[in-house]
């Protein structure tokens, strides 16, 4: 477990698109999602998505800053 290499899959419920449609207008929630989300990000060895736009979404998560490698997974292949 020491040297085990972390892989975070994020699918396609994540923190922007709960503000985007409006899920809960709790920002302590969303700030604690966000928070919980850029922490495994940051811890991660490998992000996997499910699409490009979700690409993007975490590229945009680290502007300026140490960007976790990330890649598209392709469904159903």
């Amino acid at each position: 477990m020491k040297h085990a290499k972390y892989i975070y899959n994020i699918q396609d419920f994540n923190p922007e698109q709960v503000l985007a449609v409006g899920y809960t207008k709790s920002k302590l929630i969303t700030d604690a999602m966000m928070w919980f989300d850029k922490f495994s990000c940051k811890r991660s060895d490998l992000v996997i998505t499910v699409g490009r736009d979700l690409v993007e979404t975490v590229e945009n998560r680290f502007k300026d800053k140490k960007v976790p490698k990330t890649v598209m997974h392709l469904l159903g292949k």
